[in-house]
């Protein structure tokens, strides 16, 4: 059961978020937005927030330990709460739902940027594309038919051909000069 502060809250938040797919509502009292990656940066994350009874009075419960957030880090996680808790706890007393979605969303590349390029430079060079330190070859596995071709290709750019392949040229070009006791 909500109360008439929290049924209002919930008429606001439903009618600015209405038709934003990065905006849901699981139940009563528990919120979940997607923050998207930023173009300047940062990470895409997801932020859940589930109002107590006492909520506004009492802070909501702000968590990011959801399965989507798998990606960050325990201290990423942990920073991005605690600065929404501590905005929540500025502004206790009033609905703040609508205030931490938006800070979130316009702080996401100050909260995140330093943590996601960290990680793509891990990703980069637990990928292979390290500074050539430790580069490994990796082997081409071919099938029988493409070794064939493979092969096939080769002999025939080394110039080694079966013998005679060439000789009816030879023939007729001496055909046409006639040889060197006619003249």
């Amino acid at each position: 059961m909500i109360s008439p502060e929290q049924e209002e809250e919930v008429e606001i938040l439903l009618s600015i978020y209405d038709g934003d797919d990065n905006f849901k509502r699981l139940e009563d009292n528990v919120y979940q937005y997607m923050i998207d990656k930023p173009n300047d940066g940062g990470c895409s994350f997801l932020v859940q927030i589930r109002w107590p009874p006492g909520y506004p009075i009492d802070p909501p419960d702000i968590t990011l330990d959801l399965f989507y957030n798998k990606h960050l880090s325990n201290d990423l996680r942990q920073s991005i709460t605690q600065s929404l808790r501590n905005l929540a706890d500025e502004n206790s007393g009033s609905a703040v739902t609508f205030t931490l979605f938006e800070f979130t969303k316009e702080n996401a590349v100050e909260l995140t940027s330093q943590y996601c390029e960290n990680e793509e430079t891990a990703n980069r060079n637990s990928a292979g594309f390290n500074d050539g330190a430790s580069t490994k070859e990796i082997k081409e596995t071919l099938t029988k038919a493409q070794k064939r071709r493979r092969i096939n290709r080769l002999e025939n750019m080394k110039g080694d051909n079966r013998r005679g392949w060439n000789w009816m040229d030879v023939i007729k070009h001496l055909s046409r000069t006639g040889s060197s006791s006619d003249t």
